[in-house]
């Protein structure tokens, strides 16, 4: 039997005309179409690509013919993929993503390191959690690379769906029906006021204190489970918050806050920020638990993960800090 093409050898050969058609496929086609493909828009995609348009427009053009399929809907006012298209984009992006990993695994391996986790997390989790469980890992296995992602907890899961993270740390809770999940922090919410605020004169607010008041939250689409347990956890009191603002992240809304814009709930280690111009009380009247969650796909376990998930276990069992 011949010899086994590397994921490297296989995309940047020259093309051979005795060769599959499909074998001319080339990194910059990949490349190229990706970048279209996002901005929908050939003179864009050109000057993102640093190219002029009428040699990217080639390029599409032969890759289609390689491919012996539209990836595109062309007119004069937009571009769409075609069904072909979105289809290919997928293909491409893990092709892409695999030959960078390749290139960084030997570029690891020239000093050391043996192999890599993807870790995907939020800002939260960055703010208690994750940093006991990275530095563990970093003093029991310095050989392992960890490239650390970050994003909202929807990106993180989504990411872990397209495998583009090994593992992901996020605000809970979760489910899903292809990863396992485990709770590694559970701590208790508490408001974040303006410097100012009346309130910031108690010791402890109770949540009802809080009814009437302006609210910042995230966005539902970005935590959808996260934001209905602070929902909930005002509804218990009996209001609704009058949510005026929305934010992304949490120094964003925290920013906010010390602009006078409103009120926030947050998880108690958010207070780890300590934002000038903000003051957070811990909340009465709640029982109600910020949850830090581990997902992975199981399919995809390897011994670095598990590593991971051991070393998070271990920060499970462990007392959150104050």
């Amino acid at each position: 039997m011949g010899a086994r093409l590397s994921i490297c050898q296989y995309y940047c050969m020259p093309p051979i005309e005795t060769q599959h058609n499909w074998m001319r496929i080339q990194l910059r086609h990949l490349r190229y179409f990706i970048v279209v493909a996002e901005e929908l828009h050939f003179s864009r995609a050109a000057r993102r690509l640093n190219v002029s348009q009428p040699p990217l427009s080639q390029q599409i053009r032969q890759l289609e013919e390689i491919v012996g399929s539209a990836l595109f809907v062309r007119t004069s006012r937009r571009v769409q993929l075609t069904s072909a298209g979105m289809v290919f984009l997928d293909g491409a992006r893990r092709s892409l993503a695999e030959v960078e990993r390749t290139v960084a695994a030997v570029q690891r391996a020239s000093y050391g390191e043996r192999d890599v986790l993807r870790v995907g997390f939020t800002d939260s989790a960055a703010l208690g959690g994750m940093v006991e469980i990275v530095r563990a890992y970093r003093a029991a296995y310095p050989e392992v690379h960890l490239d650390l992602i970050s994003g909202t907890s929807q990106d993180q899961i989504d990411a872990l769906e397209r495998d583009a993270v090994d593992v992901a740390l996020v605000r809970g809770p979760v489910a899903s029906a292809t990863a396992r999940t485990i709770t590694v922090r559970r701590e208790p919410f508490v408001v974040a006021l303006p410097a100012d605020h009346p309130l910031t004169r108690r010791p402890v607010v109770p949540v009802r204190a809080l009814c009437g008041q302006p609210f910042i939250l995230f966005p539902r689409h970005l935590a959808p489970a996260f934001h209905d347990v602070v929902i909930a956890l005002c509804q218990r009191a009996g209001f609704s918050p009058d949510v005026r603002h929305e934010s992304p992240d949490y120094q964003t809304m925290l920013s906010l806050v010390a602009a006078g814009l409103g009120l926030t709930i947050v998880p108690q280690s958010v207070r780890n920020v300590k934002p000038v111009g903000v003051v957070c009380r811990p909340l009465s009247g709640s029982t109600a638990k910020a949850e830090l969650s581990l997902m992975y796909r199981p399919i995809r376990l390897s011994r670095a993960l598990e590593m991971f998930i051991s070393m998070a276990r271990t920060e499970a069992a462990t007392p959150p800090r104050e």
